[in-house]
């Protein structure tokens, strides 16, 4: 039997616009809506090394 999960935690995908030039893989997440949406942001640039974050946002 699976371990119960938290309510607040549900895994997204996440990719980068196409209108972006680069290599950026898609990502599959946990997104815990908990957490503020700016930390989410930066965690994501980290792994796609991006820098200013706050240039970043997910729709």
């Amino acid at each position: 039997m699976p371990a119960p999960r938290d309510g607040h935690i549900v895994k997204i995908a996440v990719e980068m616009d196409t209108s972006f030039s680069g290599n950026y893989m898609p990502q599959l997440l946990e997104f815990d809506q908990n957490r503020p949406l700016s930390a989410i942001i930066q965690d994501l640039c980290a792994v796609w090394s991006l820098q200013e974050a706050e240039h970043y946002s997910l729709q």
